[in-house]
């Protein structure tokens, strides 16, 4: 056969997918690919060859790039002759009123319409790659391991070749290496994409399938995901500070202020966790000391929170000092990588001492701090404070996110009058944009916040 046989070039040259050598007619060897002819005698119409099924007619010839095993292709051993059962050599297709192929029936109906049978063959269609388009880790914390599952599978409809594909990772991102299959119709794989969460930022880039799908062969995955700082805790919003102190005073029993404590997720921004204070515990001070309206778990973001202490003086020793500790746990906010952030602790202090309520000024009246003036401002303001003896005071500015902009005093202050100028500068000396301002004083025996506005 001059399509099947091999020439100079072999340019179009076809394959007989049955590969079966030698005469066809008459041969029983080869009695299951007869295609001719399905009636013996008495055919349907005069113009039928007759004979019986004895001979090939009707055949399926391929290129070589149909039977290479890949892409488009056919399947092996699927060739067809329909309505030859192997049983009916040399007679009717529907001889002895049965056929095991199509039924009699149907058998009957194609010896009375052909004087042929035809032949057909399954294709297999090219692997088609399903897989993810985007890929988002989210928000994820330096020193965590995420990962994003891949699902991977072949799309096209059995016959279909297998799925034969590798993974490309982008700079930043992770995934396994190494050859992988995916039959059609089988559950997809799944492989496991990290990111590298070395340093913050924000992290983006394109994964590649490589496979030997037709129409895709270069499949591409967006990844995305942004690697944040841990938190820091801090009782200072410009400085790492872990340690503190809250000293109460000494004064007549009853005449013990409230003092509060600020705490701050130091140098917040985009790129860093929140931070979630889990638990305030008090140690030591006979239990005399406590957090006012009791404490609830907190997220800070760029906003610090004041924790309110109370001295509960009623019944204390007179002339003898109570001490405490106030230990502040916290977190980073529940992100994969989290760890614990450091302890904050506050030494609590406080001393009653001898006085009769109701017989003159108790010791605390001594201690004075006066509104600014003017308020608001647009040039600067004054403030002042009295001390009754030498001790520790500051006088700091914060903004509405508690962020300290400015620091006016701190430290061992002399006893009397004092004022102070702010000339609405911050600590690098610029000038703060117009609005609402906070002033904290603090000393022992005395904390107050005052609210300051900047005219623009």
């Amino acid at each position: 056969m001059r399509l099947t046989e091999s020439q100079a070039d072999n340019d179009g040259r076809c394959v007989d997918p049955l590969g079966l050598t030698g005469a066809w007619h008459l041969n029983s060897a080869y009695r299951q690919y007869d295609t001719q002819c399905p009636c013996a005698s008495g055919c349907f119409d005069p113009n039928f060859s007759g004979g019986g099924m004895d001979d090939r007619f009707d055949l399926v010839l391929t290129s070589s790039a149909m039977q290479d095993g890949a892409g488009f292709d056919m399947v092996p051993g699927s060739t067809v002759a329909y309505g030859n059962d192997g049983l009916h050599f040399d007679t009717d297709i529907n001889g002895d009123g049965f056929n095991n192929a199509v039924g009699y029936t149907v058998a009957t109906a194609i010896r009375n319409a052909s004087d042929h049978i035809p032949v057909y063959i399954d294709v297999q269609v090219p692997a088609r790659v399903a897989a993810n388009s985007t890929l988002g880790f989210g928000r994820v914390i330096t020193g965590g391991v995420p990962t994003q599952d891949l699902s991977v599978a072949d799309g096209a409809l059995p016959p279909a070749d297998e799925l034969n594909y590798s993974l490309v990772a982008p700079v930043g991102f992770t995934a396994p290496a190494g050859s992988f299959t995916a039959n059609a119709a089988a559950a997809a794989n799944v492989h496991a994409i990290g990111i590298d969460t070395a340093t913050p930022g924000i992290k983006s880039g394109t994964l590649t399938v490589n496979s030997n799908a037709a129409d895709t062969a270069s499949k591409s995955v967006l990844l995305s995901g942004t690697v944040l700082r841990h938190a820091v805790a801090s009782l200072d919003s410009l400085a790492t500070t872990t340690t503190g102190m809250a000293d109460f005073g000494s004064h007549a029993i009853l005449h013990f202020d409230d003092l509060g404590v600020r705490i701050h997720n130091r140098g917040f921004d985009a790129l860093q966790a929140q931070l979630a204070l889990a638990s305030a515990t008090i140690t030591g001070g006979n239990g005399r000391f406590s957090i006012v309206g009791g404490f609830s778990p907190v997220q800070l973001g760029g906003t610090g929170t004041t924790l309110s202490l109370r001295f509960d003086s009623y019944g204390a020793t007179l002339d003898s000092t109570y001490d405490a500790l106030l230990t502040i746990a916290g977190t980073d906010e529940a992100l994969p990588g989290a760890t614990a952030a450091s302890n904050l602790t506050i030494v609590l202090s406080a001393t009653p001492v001898s006085g009769v309520l109701g017989t003159g000024p108790p010791a605390r009246l001594a201690l004075r701090f006066e509104p600014a003036r003017p308020n608001p401002l647009s040039q600067g303001t004054t403030f002042a404070f009295e001390l009754p003896r030498a001790q520790r005071a500051s006088l700091e500015i914060y903004d509405l996110s508690g962020r300290r902009v400015a620091s006016l005093t701190s430290g061992e202050q002399g006893a009397g009058r004092h004022e102070l100028s702010w000339r609405a500068l911050d600590s690098q000396g610029s000038r703060v944009p117009g609005g609402l301002y906070f002033a904290r004083f603090s000393t022992p025996g005395l904390s107050r916040f005052e609210r300051v506005v900047v005219l623009p």
